[in-house]
């Protein structure tokens, strides 16, 4: 009953986002509200996946930065082409990035779906970091020019990173 209710908190929030960025796109307060939105949540996505590598409550992070990474989805699928198939795969086919933020999104779902089920085993680390190398280089191939900001985002990203492969690396030859 507990994953139930927490799935259903999880599509009632994703409910609230689109509704939200509906309402938003109707305001004249933006220039262009899809890149805001491409923006907000695309970067949200990422930094509730680092904050689950780092912060207490992984999975909840977890959730919420797949339930943001949905709505990045959204944002290409509804509020830029309006679900045209034909359009979308032929701007997929031009920007290789997205495949990046695909494969990241996979994973992401996958960890979901073993989150909902509460069956999550130790080998989904690899998943995780998967979606964070994936999740990175989207966000890397999407710039035009890298920023300060983006080369520190990598370098901490990064650093994170092989932290956790180390420290998992050395736990699992310490119990040898």
């Amino acid at each position: 009953m507990r994953n139930f209710l927490a799935f259903l908190l999880f599509v009632a929030f994703f409910c609230v986002g689109f509704m939200g960025l509906l309402y938003v796109e109707g305001l004249e307060f933006f220039a262009d509200p899809i890149k805001v939105f491409y923006q907000w949540s695309g970067w949200g996505a990422y930094i509730a996946l680092v904050a689950g590598m780092v912060l207490p409550k992984g999975k909840w992070w977890g959730l919420l930065s797949l339930n943001l990474a949905l709505l990045h989805l959204s944002v290409f699928m509804f509020f830029d082409f309006y679900f045209d198939w034909g359009l979308m795969i032929a701007e997929v086919s031009k920007k290789p990035y997205i495949y990046m933020g695909v494969g990241a999104l996979v994973l992401m779902s996958v960890l979901g779906v073993f989150s909902f089920g509460k069956r999550f085993f130790p080998s989904l680390r690899f998943l995780v970091w998967g979606a964070m190398l994936l999740s990175l280089a989207h966000i890397v191939m999407i710039q035009k020019v890298l920023s300060l900001w983006i080369w520190g985002g990598v370098g901490v990203s990064l650093a994170i990173l092989c932290f956790k492969v180390f420290k998992s690396s050395f736990s699992s030859n310490f119990k040898k």
